[in-house]
């Protein structure tokens, strides 16, 4: 269904919700590599876009989601080294959580 939506040329695809989550965020948060594989594919959406501080690749790489991580690592455009408001960088966070 997500790719109806990918579709559409108006779709605003960096449009947080109420909770300033971005589809990319909540595709990297809750592991879905599908989705995930077909917003990295959009090349209006921001691969760096924080939530709360926390990045796409910050917030996979927390959640051990091995296969976005990887998805992510490969976008060139994504900083690997983008620390969160804890000044915590995705690499850390893998460190420390022993992913």
């Amino acid at each position: 269904m997500a790719k109806l939506f990918l579709e559409w040329e108006d779709e605003d695809l960096n449009s947080p919700d109420k909770k300033c989550v971005t589809p990319l965020w909540l595709a990297a948060s809750e592991g879905h590599e599908g989705l995930a594989k077909m917003l990295l594919g959009q090349q209006d959406v921001d691969h760096n876009c924080p939530e709360k501080g926390v990045t796409p690749l910050g917030c996979a790489t927390i959640n051990g989601h091995e296969g976005t991580v990887k998805q992510l690592v490969g976008q060139q455009d994504v900083d690997h080294n983008l620390a969160d408001m804890d000044d915590e960088t995705p690499l850390r966070y893998a460190a420390i959580l022993e992913h």
